[in-house]
């Protein structure tokens, strides 16, 4: 039963974090502004599946130039430095940007709730409750 909590729990927190992620989403999508940017380098960021690298991005938000990491790791052969890409960002916090393809905005906080869902609804299942 423990195991079956723990795991309910950690569906609901994945899913939370998902709904969270695809409100900041629509937040930007919404009331963001478009730009172009560039590819300005990579960050490491090391886990347990190994080496992803996020993109550094530099783009001209209304209050100036701005550069922001990407929150999702990109192939830098697709995108070298030097790479022109759409930026969508906040207007009144041009921290909050994102490379603007359907695929990098959305794609992480659907995988997040469906995820979370899954993970919820199997520790139900295991539970006996379902």
């Amino acid at each position: 039963m423990v195991v079956q909590f723990v795991m309910g729990a950690f569906g609901a927190w994945v899913t939370y974090q998902g709904l969270a992620l695809l409100a900041a989403r629509q937040r930007l999508t919404a009331q963001g502004a478009d730009a172009l940017g560039e590819v300005t380098g990579y960050k490491p960021s090391f886990g347990s599946g190994g080496v992803a690298y996020m993109p550094k991005v530099r783009f001209r938000a209304a209050q100036g130039e701005r550069e922001f990491v990407s929150g999702m790791s990109a192939n830098r052969k697709k995108w070298p430095v030097g790479t022109a890409v759409p930026v969508r960002y906040l207007p009144e916090d041009p921290a909050q940007a994102e490379i603007a393809t359907g695929p990098r905005m959305w794609a992480p906080p659907l995988i997040f709730t469906l995820f979370g869902l899954f993970m919820m609804w199997a520790a139900a299942r295991l539970a006996g409750l379902l």
